[in-house]
């Protein structure tokens, strides 16, 4: 087996319309869990569609169109996260989770740091949109939504789009309370019944696909089209 380096360069991107600082406390939560596994983590937030101060019927146009092809966010997101980590032997291996549109622009960005020479090593989209997933990314990818007490997306965002059989590798509802801006909820009323929060569901989840992923890249598991 092939020792690689344990850093890790964690990126969150957010979606269309939030304040500058939404997902701040998932991406600390997050990086403590993968630190907590024995990564070097470095993280960073994005905002591939801009915040709450820019248009968002533009926003959600650009979204719409990345639904499709990756026209916007991802290139922005790739280009800002490329800033961001250096030369690709700087940064270790890349994962990118993104909530909402930042999940399609998460995909599309991975696919076009990997291009760079970035080593991916996951995608995770939060309530995203559905989206064709590049080839080399879908082994890579996990889609999480909010589901209701069949497993059903109960998040309308995430009914939105198709892949078009280009399918991610794991698909998983979350029993959360709230609707689609609640993911990273961490307070009352968005409890379940043994006090766990939405904030916890989503970061588990995420923290779990990232390191499954990261260990089946390291123990030499195949990666792309499945």
């Amino acid at each position: 087996m092939t020792v690689r380096c344990r850093k890790l360069t964690l990126f969150a991107l957010a979606g269309v319309f939030t304040a500058p600082n939404f997902m701040d406390e998932f991406l600390a939560e997050t990086a403590r869990r993968c630190e907590r596994a024995g990564w070097d983590v470095t993280s960073f937030s994005l905002m591939p569609y801009g915040d709450w101060t820019r248009s968002k019927l533009r926003q959600a146009a650009e979204v719409a169109a990345d639904a499709c092809a990756p026209v916007v966010g991802g290139k922005r997101a790739a280009a800002e996260a490329a800033r961001l980590c250096g030369a690709p032997s700087s940064c270790g291996a890349v994962a990118l989770v993104g909530h909402s549109g930042g999940g399609v622009a998460a995909a599309h960005a991975a696919d076009e740091l990997s291009k760079r020479g970035y080593r991916i090593g996951a995608v995770a989209m939060i309530g995203s949109p559905k989206t064709p997933l590049p080839r080399g990314i879908r082994s890579k990818t996990a889609f999480f939504y909010a589901a209701d007490a069949r497993g059903m997306p109960a998040d309308p965002i995430a009914r939105i789009g198709a892949w078009a059989t280009r399918t991610p590798a794991r698909a998983m509802g979350l029993k959360l309370i709230g609707g689609h801006r609640d993911y990273f909820r961490s307070h009352a009323p968005f409890l379940s019944a043994d006090g766990r929060s939405n904030l916890t569901a989503s970061t588990e989840a995420a923290a779990a696909w990232v390191l499954e992923a990261l260990a089946s890249e390291r123990d030499g598991a195949p990666s792309g089209e499945e």
